[in-house]
C-alpha cells in the first residue's frame, strides 16, 4: 500500500521483456494508493516506460500474475480498468491531423461519463492553450502537443491518471500550472507520475518508488526537503 491511502491498484508477478529469456522488469509488486500520487524515479533504460506501457496493456510481451482494481481480482487489459484509467506517454505520435477540440469529442466518447466543458476552458486559460485548440496536434511545438493531452487527461478526470515524463517539453509557466493541477488531482482519484526532474517529485508525489535494473523499490515517503538524487544514488 502507499502510505496510508487504501490502494486503488495492486498488480503483482510483474514480467516484461522484448527479447524472450531476457526479461526487463522482474517486479514483485505494484501498488498505487487511492487519491494519491505516486512518482517513479529510474535512470535511462531502467525500464520506465515499459511499466507504463504494461500497466496501461500497451506492452504485449509480459506476464502479470494477479492485478486487483479496487480492491476486485481481474487484468489491466479488461474494458473495466480501461475505464478507468488514461495515460499521457512521453511521445505521442497519434492524431496528428486532429485538432485539440476534435481529440476531446473522440475521447469523451471513448470514456462515457464525457467531461466538463468549464474544467476543460479552465484547463485550457491555465496551460494558455486557447490559440492552439484548433490547430492540428501533429503542427504544435512538443509543449503545446503535450498539452493537449495533459489537458484531456485531467478533464476527464478517471480514477487513474498516468503521466510518463510530462514535464517534457513544457515552459515554466506551464510547468509550475501542471504541478497545481496534479496537486489537486487527489480529489478526483490518483496519479502515477514518472519524471527526470527531482523538483516534479518533491512538489507533488506522497510518496516514490525506484525502478533499478528491473526491480521496484518499497514505497519511500517524500517532502518538500527530500533529497530525492540520494535516492537515486543510493541504489547499488
Amino acid at each position: 500500500m502507499t502510505g496510508s491511502a487504501p490502494p486503488l491498484l495492486q498488480v503483482e508477478g510483474i514480467s516484461a521483456w522484448y527479447v524472450p529469456r531476457r526479461p526487463v522488469l522482474a517486479i514483485d509488486a505494484f501498488t498505487i494508493g487511492e487519491r494519491s500520487v505516486l512518482g517513479l524515479l529510474g535512470r535511462n533504460g531502467s525500464g520506465k516506460t515499459t511499466l507504463i506501457n504494461t500497466l496501461v496493456a500497451v506492452h504485449d510481451r509480459c506476464q502479470v500474475n494477479t492485478v486487483t482494481f479496487p480492491g476486485q481480482p481481474g487484468s489491466l487489459s479488461q474494458p473495466r480498468l480501461r475505464q478507468a484509467r488514461y495515460a499521457v506517454f512521453t511521445d505521442h505520435e497519434g492524431f496528428a491531423a486532429w485538432s485539440f477540440d476534435a481529440y476531446l469529442r473522440f475521447v469523451s466518447g471513448v470514456f462515457p461519463q464525457g467531461v466538463d466543458r468549464d474544467v476543460v476552458d479552465a484547463l485550457v486559460a491555465g496551460f494558455a492553450f486557447e490559440p492552439f485548440r484548433q490547430r492540428p496536434i501533429g503542427a504544435l511545438s512538443t509543449g503545446n502537443a503535450k498539452k493537449a493531452f495533459l489537458i484531456a487527461g485531467l478533464a476527464l478526470r478517471r480514477p487513474l491518471l498516468i503521466l510518463d515524463e510530462p514535464i517534457d517539453g513544457l515552459d515554466f509557466d506551464a510547468t509550475e500550472y501542471l504541478y497545481e493541477a496534479v496537486n489537486a488531482y487527489r480529489e478526483h482519484g490518483a496519479v502515477l507520475m514518472s519524471s527526470h526532474i527531482a523538483e516534479s517529485f518533491t512538489r507533488c508525489c506522497d510518496h516514490l518508488v525506484v525502478l533499478e535494473d528491473g526491480n521496484l523499490s518499497a514505497p519511500l515517503a517524500l517532502n518538500a526537503d527530500t533529497d530525492v538524487r540520494s535516492l537515486l544514488r543510493a541504489r547499488p
